[in-house]
């Protein structure tokens, strides 16, 4: 089937065929210029939110958001996470929000 795909596109796939890894070096930067093309909405699916990645990613939040992009942040209740220290900053990095 992939091979009828491709052929439909002269053996080159097309974007939404494409697929890179990430690594904690690198998934940032393409994570915030994916942010940076929403236009309607972004819809961002996390189990784990700290006050030091969420700084990371507020000012590109804050631009789409006055561009009038809509912004959901679904993520474990703070009181699930593992230990206090972890639990205190997820309440932290959500009233950021």
């Amino acid at each position: 089937m992939m091979t009828s795909i491709l052929r439909k596109f002269n053996n080159t796939p097309p974007d939404f065929l494409k697929t890179k890894l990430f690594n904690e070096s690198t998934f940032y930067a393409a994570f915030i210029k994916d942010l940076s093309g929403c236009g309607a909405e972004a819809i961002i699916e996390s189990p784990f939110i700290t006050s030091k990645r969420l700084a990371l990613l507020l000012p590109t939040l804050s631009k789409i958001k006055s561009k009038g992009v809509k912004i959901a942040v679904n993520t474990r209740d703070p009181y699930e996470q593992d230990n206090q220290i972890s639990r205190t900053d997820a309440y932290k990095a959500l009233a950021s929000l």
